[in-house]
């Protein structure tokens, strides 16, 4: 089940947004309900941002008829929500001096219930029910696929005028709530990683018509700190580009070799070279281990060679692994270094290793070929230098 204030949850890696409010705007709300059903005793108000085990806003027993009355203060408009002994929830948008009533039934109180006097939570969470159902179905197709792979343009067929349907819906509720807290509901509908812009879009949205709001707050600062993120990504991915381009120079590497002897990459000027990035830990680079094994015995004598530095680390056996490794992987050239300093070794972060395996093909004159060849690949450019 998809809940909108799990979803602010997870977007603020848990912040008590309702316990950081700073401004004046505090004020009394009333919220009478009534509800249908049984096995409920207690009825609670979370801000929408609490984090696990924080302490309701407020609380109410449910009388014998159902009837249930909560008064408390809040210090700004905000979100919230109430929450059922069973789980079940309701979403609020509230604003100090709101008087509510709600109606609902206990075994769905989110789809059932009729709200009067918060216009803007039935808004916000008639989106969420849709999206529920939205979700359900594209989860229970995910799930098919698993199993039979087969079924993918079936698949595709059944499920794409339903997709269709739901973005048609999720963009004119965009349109008709932009100037509403409501708008918030759609943000979980949005892919962060494809719809980047329209996200903050939104998020600018909420701030002109509810940015006093602490959760608003909240995105605002989460925008912000993943612009500068995927900022710095950019600057870095452009960094490696100019690092990697070919023909450049490759920077030298000094490191132990297992008996704790220095050696050098340039040490092996002459030669066509492949720095293997690689640890005893790693399942891929275990993986393809034998597709270098077996490019250098067929290319060693032609001037191939490999030099492995390996992010093993100190400690639980890190120096024993990493010769194992070698021992049992075949792994027969001589250059294999490592600092056991994992990827703060300086090699790494010369190279800008941020995963392994991490391979880069240099020339006899020690300048790059390529990165990250390896497999098929790594045969290919090797058949074109050697011709065979």
């Amino acid at each position: 089940m998809i809940r909108f204030f799990t979803i602010i949850f997870l977007l603020f890696f848990g912040i008590n947004t309702y316990s950081q409010i700073t401004n004046l705007m505090t004020g009394p709300v009333r919220i009478d309900g009534k509800l249908h059903g049984s096995g409920v005793k207690n009825i609670y108000l979370f801000s929408a941002g609490n984090q696990n085990g924080a302490e309701p806003i407020a609380s109410s027993s449910i009388e014998e008829g159902g009837n249930f009355s909560l008064d408390f203060t809040i210090q700004s408009r905000g979100y919230f929500y109430l929450q059922l002994d069973n789980q079940q929830y309701y979403n609020l948008i509230l604003e100090p001096k709101d008087y509510i009533t709600i109606e609902a039934l206990v075994y769905d109180f989110l789809g059932s219930a009729n709200v009067v006097g918060s216009d803007e939570s039935i808004m916000m969470n008639g989106f969420v029910r849709q999206y529920q159902e939205f979700s359900s179905i594209e989860d229970s197709l995910t799930q098919i696929l698993r199993k039979n792979p087969a079924k993918q343009k079936e698949v595709n067929g059944y499920f794409g005028p339903i997709a269709q349907n739901f973005y048609n819906y999720r963009n004119n509720y965009i349109g008709a709530n932009e100037n509403s807290p409501a708008l918030i509901a759609a943000l979980s509908a949005i892919n962060q990683e494809k719809e980047w812009e329209a996200y903050k879009q939104l998020v600018v949205l909420l701030n002109q018509s509810f940015g006093d709001a602490p959760t608003v707050k909240q995105l605002q600062k989460y925008i912000e700190e993943k612009d500068e993120d995927m900022n710095r990504q950019i600057l870095a991915n452009n960094a490696r580009e100019e690092l990697f381009a070919p023909g450049n120079a490759a920077i030298d590497i000094e490191m132990p070799n297992t008996e704790g002897e220095l050696i050098k990459l340039s040490d092996l000027k002459g030669k066509v070279v492949l720095v293997d990035f690689w640890a005893s830990w790693c399942g891929p680079c275990r993986r393809e281990n034998p597709n270098v094994v077996r490019a250098y015995k067929k290319y060693h004598e032609d001037g191939f060679d490999v030099f492995s530095v390996s992010l093993d680390q100190k400690g639980r056996g890190g120096y024993d692994k990493w010769l194992a490794a070698i021992e049992k992987d075949g792994l027969i050239w001589s250059n294999h270094v490592s600092t056991l300093e994992g990827f703060g070794t300086q090699a790494a972060r010369d190279y800008m290793v941020q995963s392994i395996p991490f391979t880069v093909l240099i020339d006899k004159d020690g300048k790059i070929i390529a990165t990250n060849v390896r497999g098929r690949q790594l045969d290919a450019y090797l058949e074109k230098i050697f011709g065979h």
